[in-house]
C-alpha cells in the first residue's frame, strides 16, 4: 500500500487471492493492519505467520513484508491503516517516553497478535470516521491511540494465568475462520476432539459462554464483513454464513451490531482493493 506524505493516514480495505506470495516490499511509514474475514500468510523479515481472522500487525518504515492464502479459491481480507512515523514518534514522547514499546520493538513476533472476535468488532467501530473519508490529523491520531490501548489492554489480559485448555483456545481460533464456522457447533466439537456435550461444559467453565454463543459471534463477523466489502444480498449473506433462517440471522444481526444489515452496510461501506 502507498502512503501519501501529504495526507496524515490513508485508509483501505485489502483482499488478496493470490497463492503465490507477493515480491516483498517496504516503506517509508508505519502501517497496521487486521484480518477481517478469511485466512492468509504474512511474510515479514524471513518469518511466516499464519493470518487467520483477528490477526493484527504492527509493521515498521524499515519492516519488509508480503502476502499469501494458503490455498487455491481462498482470500484474506484485512483492513489496513498507514500513517507518517512523526505521528507515532508524537504519541510515544507523550505516552511512552521511557521503554520501547509497539511501533519501536525490533522483534516482529512483539508485535503481531491474535485478537478474539469482541476486539475485531471494537476495531471496525474505531475506525468508524476514517471509514467515511475522515483522515485529518486529529482523527488518525485518535484511531492510533485507541488501538494502541485496545492492543496494551488485550496483552494485559493474556498474561492473566486462566487455566484455559490448549484445545479450546485451538477450537475457537479454528472456528473463527471460514468455513468452519458454517457447520456450527457439531463442527467446533469436531475440531476440539471431543463430545459437544464436553465442549459446552468446558466452554461454559472457562469462557463463561457457549459454543453456540461463539459459532454466531463468528458468523456475524464475517457477515458484518460481506455487508462492507461485497455487493453480495443479505439472503446470500446469511447463507455463506451457515445462516439458513433468515429471521434468525435478522434477530442476531441486531442483537449484536443495534442495527439492520442494510443499515449496517450503508454506513460501514468501504471500497475493497484486490490483489
Amino acid at each position: 500500500m502507498l502512503h501519501d506524505p501529504k495526507t496524515p493516514c490513508t485508509f483501505a480495505v485489502w483482499q488478496y487471492l493470490n497463492t503465490r506470495m507477493t515480491d516483498p516490499h517496504t516503506h517509508d511509514f508505519h502501517e497496521l493492519f487486521w484480518v477481517e474475514d478469511g485466512e492468509g500468510i504474512h511474510a515479514i523479515n524471513d518469518q511466516l505467520s499464519p493470518m487467520p481472522v483477528g490477526y493484527l500487525a504492527l509493521v515498521q518504515d524499515r519492516d519488509y513484508h508480503a502476502f499469501s492464502v494458503p490455498k487455491q479459491g481462498q482470500s484474506v481480507q484485512f483492513i489496513n491503516f498507514t500513517f507518517p512515523v512523526e505521528l507515532w514518534k508524537r504519541i510515544k514522547k507523550t505516552h511512552f517516553p521511557h521503554a520501547a514499546a509497539f511501533f519501536d520493538l525490533a522483534d516482529f513476533r512483539q508485535r503481531e497478535y491474535l485478537l478474539p472476535l469482541s476486539s475485531v468488532i471494537k476495531l471496525k467501530m474505531l475506525c468508524a470516521d476514517l471509514t467515511i473519508g475522515h483522515r485529518d490529523v486529529l482523527t488518525a491520531e485518535t484511531f492510533l491511540l485507541s488501538v494502541l490501548t485496545l492492543l496494551k489492554n488485550h496483552s494485559l489480559q493474556a498474561k492473566k494465568p486462566d487455566g484455559i485448555p490448549p484445545w479450546l483456545t485451538r477450537a475457537v481460533n479454528q472456528i473463527r475462520i471460514y468455513p468452519n464456522f458454517t457447520g456450527g457447533t457439531h463442527a467446533m466439537a469436531r475440531l476440539a476432539g471431543c463430545s459437544p456435550e464436553h465442549l459446552a461444559r468446558s466452554a461454559r467453565k472457562y469462557l463463561g459462554t457457549t459454543p453456540h454463543e461463539i459459532v454466531n459471534e463468528a458468523r456475524l463477523c464475517h457477515a458484518a464483513a460481506m455487508l462492507t466489502s461485497t455487493n453480495y444480498s443479505i439472503v446470500d449473506i446469511a447463507l455463506e454464513c451457515g445462516c439458513a433462517n433468515l429471521s434468525h440471522f435478522y434477530e442476531l444481526f441486531n442483537a449484536r451490531y443495534e442495527m439492520t444489515p442494510s443499515v449496517y452496510r450503508s454506513q460501514h461501506s468501504v471500497m475493497v482493493r484486490k490483489t
